[in-house]
């Protein structure tokens, strides 16, 4: 977006990154980016809002980002070797609250 010449500013979204029993890992990264997209947007409500999110999926279970270096290191020794998978989500919050 810097490329573009667009001017932006990134804000962490504190919401809940607990995973429903009934989603599959698509819907919870998709769930993910849009609540962080509405939590932000209720802070600039006349802005777009891109929100976004990405987890690995292990085949067994759901790594979210790591909380410190310590824990970074764990999950890619835990990675390592292992087929997995990187699911990415992507919201966009329009002005009208409408998600996109």
């Amino acid at each position: 977006m810097k490329q573009l010449g667009l001017d932006f500013i990134v804000c962490p979204a504190d919401v809940s990154e607990e995973h429903l029993p009934e989603e599959s890992t698509s819907e919870y990264v998709v769930r993910l980016s849009s609540d962080k997209a509405l939590k932000i947007q209720q802070s600039y409500p006349d802005a777009i809002v891109i929100g976004g999110d990405t987890i690995v999926w292990t085949g067994e279970e759901i790594l979210g980002k790591p909380d410190d270096e310590k824990q970074a290191l764990e999950m890619l020794l835990h990675l390592s070797g292992r087929t997995h998978r990187v699911f990415s989500g992507l919201a966009v919050a329009l002005p009208s609250g409408q998600i996109v």
